[in-house]
């Protein structure tokens, strides 16, 4: 049996396991939307026991304003993952 690539998940990718996770559908299922085998959505799961990890510091102050009065190009950026 051939070994397969190993497959790092974009943010969005996480997103959507964990959200199809928490409407109740099986790890099976969810990869099968990849193509892989449920081993490879264990990890991503249970690193944060199936719950979105909270938004960095940054990106919670996203809509605060600098000193200036305008939004800072790294709190924008930042805010953008979450």
């Amino acid at each position: 049996m051939k070994r397969r690539t190993r497959i790092d998940y974009a943010p969005e990718q996480k997103a959507i396991i964990r959200d199809r996770y928490k409407q109740g559908d099986s790890l099976h299922d969810i990869a099968r939307m990849f193509d892989r085998y449920h081993s490879s959505i264990m990890p991503t799961i249970h690193q944060t026991g199936g719950y979105r990890p909270p938004c960095p510091k940054a990106a919670q102050n996203q809509g605060q304003q600098d000193h200036n009065g305008y939004i800072s190009a790294h709190q924008t950026s930042t805010g953008i993952a979450c």
